[in-house]
């Protein structure tokens, strides 16, 4: 396996059996999108976000790899109110 095989394959095995399964989700939610997609992941320590970010711009092709972040100065909550 290459370095960067291994270096993704550390990163997503940091974020937890729970996460794992929720970045897998929205891997196929996105992967699965036609056209303009909106998803949500709320990841409140900056350490998680970016292995979030990290890991799933690396599980997704060269083509479906425009993620925009929108980083918040306080917690929320709930995204949607």
């Amino acid at each position: 396996m290459s370095k960067r095989g291994e270096k993704k394959d550390n990163l997503i095995s940091e974020l937890g059996i729970d996460n794992q399964l929720n970045l897998e989700a929205l891997r196929r939610l996105l992967l699965r999108a036609k056209g303009f997609t909106l998803g949500f992941v709320k990841c409140n320590p900056p350490a998680q976000r970016d292995k979030v970010v990290t890991s799933l711009k690396s599980m997704l092709p060269p083509s479906r790899r425009r993620v925009l972040e929108i980083k918040l100065d306080h917690q929320i909550d709930d995204l949607l109110k």
